[in-house]
């Protein structure tokens, strides 16, 4: 089980759907789709009822939830308690702008040798951003 499932799954609670899911995690619906089952399988019993009409957490599933909301609580503290850089680090999460884009490259052009970014794996617009400058302006990218 990874971490990546069980946020996956929150989301998919919250959003009541897999497609505004998807969105909100900048993903496609058929890989939120993916994951849900994936980790379904793991643990052997369905968290969602599919139909047509849309998507039901079963009573498994709202427990797993619950449990899943805590584990991702003190995953996001334990990563929060990391000393790199002398505690200096600037974590972001963003909807696709430009201006976000010329934001952060002017600032690690000017405190990228104190700060270290974290970017989490699933922001794809982050990702696709930071893979065209050279590394030379940033000294530490965390990929999570």
């Amino acid at each position: 089980m990874e971490l990546k499932q069980l946020e996956y799954f929150t989301i998919v609670c919250e959003k009541g759907s897999f497609s505004q899911a998807a969105e909100c995690l900048y993903t496609s619906q058929p890989n939120v789709s993916k994951v849900i089952s994936s980790l379904e399988k793991e643990l052997g019993r369905k968290l969602v009822e599919r139909s047509s009409r849309g998507l039901r957490i079963t009573p498994y599933g709202e427990t797993v939830r619950d449990y899943a909301k805590v584990i991702l609580k003190h995953a996001s503290l334990i990563s929060s308690m990391a000393t790199h850089h002398n505690g200096k680090k600037f974590t972001l999460a963003t909807y696709p702008s430009n201006m976000i884009t010329n934001l952060l490259v002017d600032f690690y052009r000017h405190w990228g040798k104190e700060y270290m970014l974290i970017i989490a794996k699933h922001s794809q617009y982050l990702t696709d951003i930071f893979s065209q400058f050279s590394t030379d302006c940033f000294s530490t990218i965390l990929w999570y």
